[in-house]
């Protein structure tokens, strides 16, 4: 079983992510790679409703501050993380890079 994370309405919650086998997807290796992440958080932001405060990749790792607006903070990581994923997968298939399936880590954001 798993540890209970507390997510509390209003309360501004940092937030980091790793990328599998540590490996810097996130890197400035193609100019669409930023505006991915922006657009995956934007939308997230825009169907969940969760105020980002800011957000910044490291080359193999992301973090970010958050206040969730309702008790969805998971729903939104989850979404931005999973729209991140996907594109960027189609944005390395595109120019021939091993794609590695799931970008992040099976590891929790903690």
């Amino acid at each position: 079983m798993t540890p209970q994370r507390i997510i509390v309405r209003g309360a501004t919650t940092a937030v980091t992510r790793r990328c599998v086998l540590r490996k810097g997807f996130l890197a400035p290796w193609h100019p669409e790679v930023a505006q991915i992440r922006l657009y995956a958080l934007a939308y997230a932001q825009h169907i969940y409703d969760v105020e980002i405060h800011h957000s910044i990749d490291v080359i193999n790792h992301t973090h970010g501050s958050f206040t969730p607006t309702r008790d969805n903070l998971p729903e939104f990581i989850r979404q931005a993380n999973h729209d991140t994923s996907c594109a960027l997968n189609t944005l390395l298939a595109e120019h021939r890079y091993d794609a590695p399936g799931q970008l992040f880590d099976g590891n929790k954001p903690h």
